[in-house]
């Protein structure tokens, strides 16, 4: 896999050189320039932005995620259904530490 973010391999780098190409490309940084229309999105914190590799670069140096159509359909079809999943698991979570003491 080669991209302008790659930043290394564990079978051929050191954690070290890993880090100095994370910071010497900037990734993220850049990660963080997201379109607008992604930080005021209803879903904006969830999605934020979607992956950094599938985000296009704007004209005023933002990105913008080539699959920001298909992120705003699943989350509008699965909310409420991903809401109660994490309710269900945190409640399971709590009773199974509590049943431990």
């Amino acid at each position: 896999m080669m991209d302008d973010y790659r930043l290394g391999s564990f079978n051929t780098d050191d954690i070290y050189a890993i880090d100095h190409k994370r910071m010497e490309i900037g990734f993220l940084q850049e990660s963080l320039k997201i379109d607008d229309a992604c930080k005021f999105y209803e879903y904006g914190a969830i999605c934020r932005g979607g992956c950094f590799r599938n985000r296009d670069k704007m004209l005023i140096g933002k990105y913008h995620s080539r699959f920001c159509s298909t992120y705003r359909m699943f989350f509008e079809s699965c909310m409420l259904k991903l809401l109660d999943a994490a309710k269900r698991f945190v409640s399971q979570e709590y009773n199974n530490k509590h049943k431990m003491e």
